[in-house]
Formats: structure tokens, sequence, C-alpha cells
């Protein structure tokens, strides 16, 4: 199993609080947001990490090295970290999605509950879904329509009588569905469509072939967008239930 964590992008929304630094190598409590990603992953004890860096990408290598906790880190550079999508994070690491693979962001924290249950569902293809009707009207999360039991579109704006769910940025996809995946980014690519979230691509997918939901207990995460959000963070996370 393979597991990538994106951390091209600029925080063009952080300029201003960041000093400079990437999002994703900013400390919160006693770690670095990455870390929180980094360290469920590694007590899975994956052969490797990938990590896609862009903007300032000689910090996460002064900041994380090349191992974490005993695991290699392996850094793919994304030349097009100036573009508002992640669509590109993805295609660029696209020669280390020759197994199954696991995919999300940088700048999320979960809790261990919610992820475990994640690892622990036998689908080989899923993404871990929050049923909060509360977060159906927020413009950021990424929702999906669900159809008996499976995920039949994942978009961010769609009719609210559609939404089922958010998904709160951690996928799987098998070696098989992570290939058809990469074609429907090639094919945005080949009709120069290049700044626009991995999202869209998905959402191509599943129309094909649709993708289980695992289901979040309780909203024990949070995807920090804003800077608003990472003061809030800073403030309000103690619950040590989170990796």
């Amino acid at each position: 199993m393979r597991f990538i964590i994106y951390a091209a992008g600029q925080n063009k929304r952080f300029s201003a609080t960041l000093n400079g630094e990437p999002k994703g190598l900013q400390v919160i409590e006693d770690k670095m947001l990455i870390e929180y990603g980094l360290s469920w992953m590694v007590s899975y004890k994956p052969s490797e990490i990938i990590i896609v860096v862009g903007f300032r990408k000689e910090l996460f290598l002064s900041k994380i090295g090349n191992y974490y906790k005993g695991i290699p880190i392996k850094y793919v550079y994304n030349k097009h970290y100036k573009l508002a999508g992640n669509m590109s994070s993805l295609w660029v690491a696209k020669d280390y999605c020759d197994q199954d693979t696991i995919f999300t962001v940088s700048d999320l924290i979960c809790s261990k509950k919610n992820i475990d249950n994640f690892m622990r569902n036998e689908s080989r293809t899923k993404i871990l879904v929050d049923k909060n009707d509360k977060l159906f009207i927020d413009p950021d999360p990424v929702k999906v329509s669900i159809n008996n039991g499976e995920i039949i579109k994942i978009l961010k704006k769609m009719p609210i009588d559609e939404i089922n769910g958010s998904a709160i940025g951690i996928y799987m996809l098998s070696k098989e569905m992570i290939q058809l995946l990469l074609k429907k980014i090639k094919n945005y690519f080949d009709n120069d469509n290049y700044n626009i979230s991995l999202y869209y691509a998905i959402n191509d997918l599943v129309k094909e072939k649709p993708i289980v939901p695992v289901y979040c207990d309780g909203s024990h995460w949070c995807d920090v967008d804003t800077p608003k959000e990472l003061e809030m963070l800073k403030t309000t996370l103690s619950n040590k239930n989170y990796y």
C-alpha cells in the first residue's frame, strides 16, 4: 500500500500570517500540521511515504528529513504548485501509483478513531465521509451524493437535496482504480485544463465506478483552510485522541 500527502500549495489565504512558510509546517500543540498525517500513516508501517512538495520545498526536507519515525520519506516536486487546483499533485506522483494508494492533504487533522475505522474497512476503494448536515451549506468541504451505499457524485457545489455527506480529505483507491483516475486527469490536461481541483477527476471516476463511503464517528477532524481556523485550532486542540 502506498501513502501520498499533498503539500505543494502556496497557501495564498495565509500569505500575510505564516511568514512565508507552508501551512503544513505550522505547529499545533507539539506537532506540525503535516505530522498529524504522517503519524497515523507510520502506525500502519508502510515501506515509504510520498510527500508532494512545491512552495518552499526545501523547508519540508529540513524540518522532516528523509525519515519519519523510521519510515523513509520520498519527496516529489510539483513544478505547477502555483496553480490553485491540486490535481497536478497526484499527476506528478503518478509513478508511485503502482499499487493500492491512500492520498490526503498536509493540513488535515483527524481523530484516531475515524482513521482506524477507515483503515479497518475491507474495501480497497473508499472515501472517508462526515454525515454532519451542518457542513452541507459550508462552501469549503467537498460534498458527496450517495445512492445504495455508494458515492455517485463528489463536488463542492451541488443541489442541497443531493448532498449526503462531506468528503473530509482521506481517499483510498485500488491499483486499478487509481490508474483509471490518472486517465481522467490526463483528459483534463490534454484539453489544457490544469488549474482545477482533484475532486473533478474523482467525480468523473465515480460516474463510472461508484466508491464506498466510510463514515466518520462524529466530526472529529479539521481541514485548515483559513487563518482563523488555524488560530482556533491552536487554542482548541486538546483532545489526545488525535494522532
